[in-house]
């Protein structure tokens, strides 16, 4: 059984990263920090800090590597399973691993700057791209009222 998640929380270490190389894809993992708790008699009682360790791969892993850093409040969504290892001293252990499939940065606690992989904006040709298809040959004589810019058009596209 998978258990998709969702946990918001604090980056808890610097990111390991490991960069693609010919036969591996990209990979990043970090401990994140979740401070469960509740409200009782209107007051926050916080409990014990759950750690869990993200692990992402491919595009997610190069841009996490990239853009957070230890102490960043995080969203992260993916699967949640138990990794079972024996220590040293021969003592079965478990842990939280979350696989991520998506991470963002909690704006309920921040805010952030979204910057747009250049490989994602286009990936055919300007025959490809339908908002090409929409201007007239000659710029002038279109009206511009109510219309989007050539960036607000290219972002509408991409995402």
């Amino acid at each position: 059984m998978d258990a998709h998640v969702t946990l918001a929380g604090n980056v808890g270490n610097d990111i390991d990263y490991r960069s693609a190389t010919r036969d591996q894809d990209a990979w990043a993992s970090f401990r994140l920090g979740h401070n469960p708790g509740y409200r009782k008699e209107g007051e926050w009682v916080n409990l014990a800090t759950v750690w869990v360790t993200v692990n992402c791969r491919r595009m997610l892993a190069r841009n996490i590597n990239d853009c957070m850093r230890k102490g960043d409040a995080v969203l992260v969504s993916g699967k949640l399973r138990t990794r079972l290892w024996t220590d040293a001293e021969g003592k079965e252990r478990e842990s939280l691993v979350l696989d991520a499939d998506s991470i963002g940065h909690d704006l309920n606690r921040g805010t952030a700057r979204f910057t747009r992989n250049s490989s994602a904006l286009r990936t055919g040709s300007a025959d490809e791209d339908p908002w090409q298809a929409e201007q007239t040959s000659d710029p002038e004589a279109s009206d511009d009222a109510g219309t989007a810019s050539d960036e607000e058009a290219e972002l509408a596209v991409a995402g």
